[in-house]
C-alpha cells in the first residue's frame, strides 16, 4: 500500500489525501447526523407513548375523579330534584368522558406490560361503570337515598380497584419514562465517545497522511535542492550527503522519481565531462568528446576546447619539425660548399 502510494504523481498524492479526508469528514458528520436522528426519533417515541400516556392517563382518572365528586354530590342533593336531575344527567356525561379518555388510552400502549396494566384498568373501571349505572337508575327511580349510599358501598371496592389500576398505569409510565431518558443519556455518551474517537482517528489519520506526503515529496525536494547548490558550487561528489534509502527515489514512479534519475544523469554526464576537461588540461588530446544534444553548451565548449589545443599543438609540433630539419641541414651544406669554395680560390 505504501509502494503504491508512493508511485502515484503528486498531484494524486494531494488529492488522495484531500479525499480521506473528505471521507473523514463525511464519516464523522454521518454519525452526528445518525445519533442525532436516533436521538429525535427516541424523544418522539418517549412524548407519545410515555409522557402521551401519564397525560391521557392524569385525564382519565381526572374524569373519573370528576365523576366521583358528582356522584357525591347526587347524595347530598338528593332531596333536591332539580340538583337531583341536574347531577345525574353530569353524571353520565362524566361517565362517558371517563369511558372514552379510558378507550384513548389503547392507542398509546408501549409494551406488554402497559397492555397488562391497561386490561387492569379497563376491567376495573367497567365494573365502576356498571355500578354507577346502577345508581343513576336508582336515583331516576326515586328511591330513597339510604339505597344509594348502599350501592355505592358495595362499589367501594370496584371503586379502589379504578384507584389502584389509575396509579399503576402512570407509575409504570413514569418508570418507563425515566428508564427510557436514562437508556437516551447512555446512548447520547456512547455517541459522543464515538464521535470522538472518530474525530480522533480522522485527526490522527490526516496527521499520518500530511507527514506521509511530506515525507515523500518534501524531505527529497529539500535533498534535490541541496544538490543543486552543489553543483552551482561546483562540487559534483553528492555521495557525502546520499545514503542507501535516498537512492530508492530514483526507483519510485512519481515525479520524485523522475527528478531523482535526471539529477543522476546530469551528475553522471557533468561528472564525465569534468573528467574530460580534465584530461585536456592535462594535456591529453585523444579524449572522445560527445555533444549530448544541439544545446550542449558545456560538450560544444570542450570540444572547440580540444579542437583548438589540438590546431596548437600541432602548429608547434611542425615548427619543431622545421627547427629540427634545419639543424639537420646546417653541416650538409656546410660539407658542400666548402668544395665550391676550393674550386673557386684555386681559380
Amino acid at each position: 500500500m505504501k509502494k503504491m502510494f508512493e508511485n502515484m504523481k503528486i498531484s494524486k498524492k494531494l488529492i488522495t489525501g484531500f479525499l480521506l479526508i473528505a471521507v473523514l469528514v463525511i464519516v464523522v458528520g454521518a454519525i452526528g447526523i445518525v445519533n442525532i436522528t436516533g436521538q429525535l426519533r427516541d424523544q418522539q417515541t418517549t412524548f407519545s407513548e410515555n409522557t402521551m400516556g401519564i397525560k391521557d392517563a392524569d385525564d382519565a382518572q381526572m374524569d373519573f375523579i370528576n365523576l366521583r365528586v358528582c356522584i357525591l354530590k347526587l347524595c347530598v342533593y338528593y332531596d333536591m330534584p332539580a340538583n337531583r336531575n341536574k347531577n345525574i344527567d353530569e353524571a353520565k356525561e362524566l361517565l362517558a368522558v371517563a369511558d372514552q379518555s379510558v378507550n384513548d388510552y389503547a392507542s398509546l400502549l408501549s409494551d406488554t406490560q402497559d397492555r397488562a396494566n391497561y386490561d387492569a384498568l379497563k376491567t376495573s373501571f367497567a365494573a365502576y361503570a356498571k355500578a354507577v349505572n346502577n345508581i343513576m337508575t336508582a336515583a331516576e327511580a326515586g328511591k330513597p337515598v339510604g339505597d344509594i349510599l348502599a350501592i355505592i358501598e358495595d362499589a367501594g371496592s370496584v371503586n379502589q380497584d379504578v384507584i389502584d389500576a389509575f396509579e399503576t398505569l402512570s407509575n409504570d409510565n413514569v418508570t418507563l419514562a425515566q428508564d427510557r431518558l436514562t437508556e437516551n443519556t447512555t446512548s447520547v455518551r456512547i455517541a459522543i465517545f464515538v464521535m470522538l474517537g472518530v474525530i480522533a482517528a480522522s485527526f490522527a489519520a490526516a496527521l499520518f497522511t500530511a507527514f506521509s506526503i511530506s515525507g515523500m515529496v518534501g524531505k527529497p525536494m529539500q535533498k534535490f535542492a541541496a544538490f543543486a547548490k552543489m553543483l552551482a558550487e561546483g562540487d559534483i561528489d553528492v555521495m557525502k550527503i546520499v545514503d542507501e534509502k535516498d537512492r530508492l527515489w530514483a526507483l519510485r514512479k512519481d515525479e520524485v522519481g523522475l527528478l531523482a534519475r535526471s539529477f543522476d544523469d546530469m551528475i553522471v554526464s557533468t561528472a564525465e565531462q569534468a573528467q574530460k576537461a580534465r584530461a585536456i588540461a592535462d594535456g591529453d588530446l585523444t579524449v572522445q568528446i560527445t555533444v549530448r544534444s544541439e544545446f550542449d553548451t558545456l560538450g560544444k565548449a570542450l570540444s572547440d576546447k580540444k579542437r583548438m589545443s589540438w590546431r596548437k599543438t600541432s602548429k608547434v609540433m611542425q615548427m619543431q619539425e622545421t627547427c629540427s630539419w634545419r639543424r639537420c641541414s646546417g653541416p650538409w651544406k656546410r660539407s658542400t660548399h666548402p668544395r665550391k669554395t676550393s674550386v673557386r680560390s684555386s681559380r
